[in-house]
């Protein structure tokens, strides 16, 4: 997923790609943020990337694992 935003470019800022641990970190921001209606800056994009990554918290959120 993030050598996927990578590759779009204009999905994640600067923060967030600046590594791994922080794209994922602020990825899951985002995605609480959608999940509970809360105000968000994130466009979903043509490309489906955001939409990758939402759906690949709620798989990890629905996981009997944990």
């Amino acid at each position: 997923l993030y050598e996927r935003t990578a590759e779009v470019g204009w999905v994640g800022d600067d923060y967030q790609m600046s590594n791994e641990h922080e794209f994922f970190a602020v990825a899951y921001t985002d995605f609480l943020r959608q999940r509970y209606g809360c105000a968000t800056y994130k466009e979903i994009d043509d490309e489906g990337v955001l939409a990758a990554i939402f759906a690949f918290f709620e798989r990890v959120a629905s996981s009997e694992r944990f």
